[in-house]
Order: C-alpha cells, then sequence, then structure tokens
C-alpha cells in the first residue's frame, strides 16, 4: 500500500511540473554534462569518471537514511532536466523505474546500475528477525498458528517484492563492473571528453582492483572468517566474494528495527561459543542493539560501512566509496585477527 501511494504522489507530482513547463524555462544547461544519481554509489562512480563533481546531483541528502528515502518534486524536476540519470534499480528504486516510465526520457541518458552486476537474491539469515521467530521455538506447540502466520508472511513478501539484494556495490567486483558502465555512458552522451573519461576510469578501476586484492590478502591470512551484526545485513555481495560467515539481527531488505527475544538470545549465543571479540553496526545507527549485544557478551562494536550514503562532513571532504571500503577493511581486519 504504501508503494501505491507514492506512486500516486509521484504521479501527481510530474503532472503539477507538466504543467509548469514554461515557469522553468530559463534553466539553461552548460557545456557540462547535468548528472544526476540516487545515492552515494552511482554519485561516487560518476565523480571518478568524470574527474570532477561539477554538475553532478545526488538526491538522497548526505547524512539521511538511505531506506526512507523518498522523491520530492524538486527531485522529480532534477530527473526530467538532467541528461544523465543512474541509479541502482531493485524493490528499494522501485519510485524511479516509476518515474521514468512516466516522462519523456528521449532526450537523456539512462542507467541502471543492477543491470551491469552479479545478483544475488534477498535471504533468511539464519536466527535473523523475522515473521517465523516465535516459531522456531514452539513449533509443535502452535503448529496451527504458525501456519497462518506463514500465509502472511507469504502475503508480505508479495507486497515487499525485494528480488535481490540491492546491495550490488558491497562487491568490489560489481563496481569494476559499474564504474564501466558509468563511463560508457559518458563515453557516448559526451564524446568530446571520452579520452579522458577512459583514462579516469581506468585509474579508479585500478584502485578497486587493488581493494580487492587487499580484501582477499587481510581475509585469507584471518584466524577467523566469522562477523556478527547488530543490525540490518547489506554486505551480502561482500560476504560471498571474501567467503566471510556471518549473523545478523535483521536481515539485508528488512525494515525492522527491533529484533525479539530469540534474535537476541541466538545471537549471544553465537558470539560467545565463537568467542567473537566484535559487535558491527551500520553507518547512523542508532547502536541500540549492538550495544545491548556488546553489554551482555562483552565484545566491543565497530562500524561498517554500507556504503548507501555517507555524512555531511564526509560529503564536503569528497570521501569516496574506496576510502570507506578500506575503513570496512580495516574494521574486519580488527574483528578478525
Amino acid at each position: 500500500m504504501r508503494k501505491k501511494a507514492l506512486l500516486t504522489a509521484v504521479m501527481l507530482c510530474l503532472s503539477v511540473f507538466t504543467g509548469c513547463t514554461q515557469a522553468n524555462a530559463d534553466y539553461v544547461k552548460d557545456d557540462e554534462l547535468s548528472i544526476v544519481t540516487t545515492c552515494f554509489p552511482p554519485y561516487d562512480f560518476a565523480r571518478a569518471v568524470k574527474g570532477n563533481s561539477d554538475n553532478i546531483t545526488m538526491l538522497l541528502c548526505a547524512g539521511a537514511e538511505a531506506h526512507s528515502y523518498e522523491p520530492t518534486p524538486l527531485d522529480i524536476l532534477k530527473i526530467q532536466q538532467c541528461d544523465v540519470f543512474i541509479y541502482i534499480g531493485g524493490e528499494g528504486e522501485v519510485w524511479a523505474d516509476e518515474i521514468l516510465e512516466s516522462m519523456d526520457t528521449s532526450d537523456k541518458y539512462i542507467l541502471k546500475l543492477s543491470d551491469y552486476a552479479e545478483l544475488l537474491d534477498e535471504i533468511d539469515i539464519p536466527g535473523a528477525n523475522s515473521a517465523h521467530e516465535h516459531h522456531h521455538h514452539h513449533h509443535d506447540e502452535h503448529e496451527e498458528d504458525e501456519h497462518e502466520h506463514e500465509e502472511e508472511h507469504e502475503e508480505d513478501e508479495e507486497e515487499h517484492e525485494c528480488e535481490f539484494d540491492e546491495h550490488i556495490w558491497t562487491s568490489p567486483e560489481n563496481a569494476v563492473s559499474m564504474v564501466q558502465a558509468v563511463c560508457d555512458t559518458l563515453c557516448i552522451a559526451d564524446s568530446e571528453k571520452s579520452d579522458e573519461y577512459k583514462a579516469n576510469t581506468e585509474k579508479y578501476t585500478y584502485k578497486i582492483q587493488k581493494l580487492d586484492c587487499d580484501f582477499k590478502e587481510m581475509i585469507s591470512e584471518a584466524p577467523n572468517n566469522l562477523i556478527v551484526m547488530g543490525d540490518r545485513f547489506p554486505f551480502r555481495y561482500l560476504a560471498d566474494e571474501y567467503g566471510l560467515e556471518y549473523y545478523s539481527a535483521f536481515s539485508g531488505c528488512s525494515s525492522e528495527t527491533e529484533p525479539g527475544v530469540y534474535t537476541m538470545a541466538f545471537l549471544i549465543d553465537r558470539i560467545l561459543e565463537n568467542n567473537v571479540k566484535n559487535i558491527f553496526c551500520l553507518e547512523f545507527s542508532t547502536r541500540k542493539i549492538a550495544e545491548k549485544l556488546s553489554d551482555a557478551t562483552g565484545t566491543e562494536i565497530l562500524t561498517l560501512h554500507s556504503c548507501n550514503n555517507v555524512s555531511k562532513e564526509d560529503f564536503k571532504n569528497n570521501v569516496t566509496y574506496i576510502d570507506l571500503m578500506y575503513q570496512n577493511l580495516n574494521s574486519l581486519k580488527e574483528a578478525l585477527y
């Protein structure tokens, strides 16, 4: 229902702007490509390929929670007036697909980065909070009630439509493919600068490949490979790429905020039996869950960046995807060694 309400609002905004075209006739583009991106990874990749951030707009405000983002009328106008629009795609950005379907895009280049990545399905993480949590403990006692809840869960899944894990950029291998896709698009959109774009892409790709090698080396020498997230888990691509085992309070696409008793007990048991040193939480996290787990197990809390967004300070200081991923590498090294 929330999606339908959002779609209705978006359509209304589009109709409003269609009627206001003349009022914005004084909008003039300069010689620079006008690029609009949804969240931080495409913004950073576009900035790297272009060589600067001039005329690149990230719709998601720095410091904002990416999963609660909804497009404003001004955001829609920015998409209408740009030369190149770059987004991830998937359930979290279904609004972008709907907007694009409702406007004339013949004068712009559209790049959907999920078309250039090896996609992984969203999965339930063992022990993570879910509609089945209560039933892990009381399957035999409440079989009929469980069946009822399973039907409700299936309905929720139909509404959720989370077909794949959208955090594709946490795989450096995927990042290389996406940066190349950005380069190809900008070279077509602005062929006069194609040599410059290709040179910038080569430099940035080399840095990502070096990051990949450093991750492989660090994890290959680590005494263990288990991490525990007191938060959502938007790192399936990272974990799969480097053979990390993991437990988490929630799955990657979860919108829940409070884990149940079973989940907390499950995580505490896993932490203690595996002598886990650190609990991870996400950037912008309230840290409440991680702090409860830390208090119960004597572990220390570290941050893993999903790279979905950056703080206002990091944005101002031009922190890159690679910078954040190296912070993740160092945090993982502290936890695994």
